[in-house]
């Protein structure tokens, strides 16, 4: 291989250990593995996660459901993104949990249903304040009330999705739009669905008060939170050296020549680039470690190559390991310190790495 990410289980299971500690016994634990599990693999951690006491698994599309079903994982699944109204018959057949976000696809979604003698659990996504997917507060029990009334749909959750759970005001505001929701249910005699749930990872770890029956947990069974200690950061992700030479001063580097060497210089040629999940923005600006040294990119990262310049005091060869993500020697390359030299969010950083990459589990 020339370039893999190893992913540590046993961290993703003290992670989910610490975590379903925290939240108690009373409440169940759904495990978020939309979009290849956060870069460490789909079926690898849902299979983890139902090991370790996940009551539910949260995916993004149909085709995730579909391949953990696939591979004999029997754990319930939801499906939190949109699923075309001609694939239900396969969510029924496997035993898939759909989203409701609208009256009219939910009504839609019954006849198709109907007319192939089906049925589906549905969890019912409601907007409260992140104005993204989901059915407004007011619209929301008109769909409860039209849908507990649709014999193909069978309502067995309810859920909503904080915006910034680190903003305590604007969070209250939406848990109180979530809970005034859940009154007028009562109020109107909907029945409350058996399932509700509005907490992500950093609600389970900071805002008890919006547990209610589950909780979702994405980037903190990774060991990725913010300001979570004692989390066990899983994924490493490794490439080998192609090639060790020596330039020359004023030697110009990489696509558009922009970096100079100052003096002689030793450079190793990386085998890993943007199309491997190594970002392009971290041209002339990030690092790896080799020999458990930091060295320096320089020059733009390539679609497949990367260029480091390599300090004096160690001696690389060809096919060495070069490490971008994680621990070598005493120094260690945290998916934290990179995402913030490029301004993003950790999660952006493991869930870019395609699944070409292939995974190495430990």
């Amino acid at each position: 291989m020339l370039n893999w990410v190893e992913i540590n289980l046993k961290a993703i299971e003290h992670n989910i250990a610490k975590l379903k500690q925290k939240i108690g016994s009373a409440v169940k634990f759904g495990a978020v593995v939309k979009a290849n599990a956060y870069g460490h693999g789909l079926v690898k951690v849902g299979q983890t996660a139902w090991n370790c006491g996940a009551d539910y698994l949260m995916v993004a599309s149909l085709d995730e459901a579909l391949t953990l079903r696939g591979n004999r994982i029997q754990c319930p699944i939801l499906v939190m993104g949109y699923v075309d109204i001609d694939k239900l018959k396969l969510a029924a057949d496997y035993d898939v949990t759909l989203s409701l976000y609208n009256v009219s696809y939910a009504r839609g979604a019954s006849r198709y249903l109907a007319r192939q003698n089906r049925s589906v659990k549905c969890h019912v996504k409601v907007d409260t304040g992140m104005n993204r997917m989901g059915e407004m507060e007011k619209e929301a029990v008109l769909l409860l009330r039209q849908a507990v009334t649709l014999s193909a749909l069978k309502i067995e959750g309810i859920y909503s999705h904080l915006a910034d759970a680190s903003n305590s005001v604007y969070s209250q505001k939406q848990l109180v739009n979530f809970q005034n929701l859940l009154f007028q249910l009562q109020k109107e005699g909907i029945e409350r669905p058996t399932l509700v749930h509005f907490a992500n990872s950093a609600a389970t770890l900071k805002l008890p008060t919006t547990y209610f029956d589950m909780v979702r947990c994405g980037i903190a069974i990774y060991g990725l939170a913010p300001d979570w200690q004692g989390q066990k950061a899983a994924l490493s992700f490794k490439t080998k050296i192609m090639q060790v030479k020596q330039l020359s001063k004023d030697a110009l580097v990489g696509y558009g020549s922009t970096y100079k060497t100052k003096k002689p210089t030793k450079i190793a040629i990386l085998g890993v680039g943007y199309a491997d999940g190594f970002a392009r923005d971290l041209s002339n600006l990030g690092e790896v470690l080799i020999e458990g040294k930091r060295c320096q990119v320089i020059g733009r990262v390539c679609m497949n190559q990367t260029i480091v310049l390599v300090p004096d005091d160690i001696f690389p060869q060809s096919g060495d390991e070069a490490v971008l993500i994680g621990r070598q020697g005493k120094d260690e390359l945290t998916v934290f310190e990179i995402a913030e030299k490029l301004d993003t969010i950790p999660h952006e950083i493991v869930a870019r790495i395609p699944s070409s990459v292939p995974r190495v589990y430990k």
